[in-house]
């Protein structure tokens, strides 16, 4: 196992845990959008509440794609834009707040992500008024080049 995330608290916090439930694991602090990571160098990737923060979302769930192994998973637990008009007017009104005191967008377009990566959705679920999303997928080797970083 291995755990990747930009803040020392959070890996501090995870090495913590890890000890706790006897858990091996490799911690890692680096920005996973421009980490070095072995293609097909895990079983399964899992991402929880985090494409929320990236500059560049679709470019995370290429490299997610490539990191997989071929018979792997890539689970990913999400918040986003809603399926409800009226919540989605809401995140849309507070998504600049957000953005600025959390650093995190409310309103990201998780399914659109999703159809614009190569990820092959298998099952998906929606919760809490359409804005949070589970997400069970598998990686795929189309011959799709990596987008390149937006600036």
């Amino acid at each position: 196992m291995t755990g990747i995330d930009f803040s020392p608290m959070m890996i501090d916090k995870a090495k913590r845990a890890a000890a706790e439930y006897s858990v091996q694991a490799e911690f890692l602090v680096g920005d996973i959008e421009a980490v070095e990571i072995p293609e097909e160098g895990f079983d399964t990737v899992v991402s929880t509440q985090s494409l929320c923060a990236y500059s560049d979302p679709l470019r995370v769930l290429h490299r997610m794609s490539r990191w997989c192994a071929d018979t792997g998973r890539i689970l990913l637990y999400e918040h986003g834009k809603s399926n409800v008009a009226g919540v989605t007017w809401l995140l849309d009104l507070l998504d600049p707040i957000q953005l600025r005191t959390v650093g995190c967008h409310l309103n990201r377009d998780i399914l659109g992500l999703m159809s614009q990566s190569p990820l092959r959705v298998e099952h998906y679920e929606s919760h809490l008024l359409g804005m949070v999303h589970v997400i069970w997928a598998r990686p795929t080797r189309e011959s799709m080049p990596l987008p390149n970083p937006t600036i």
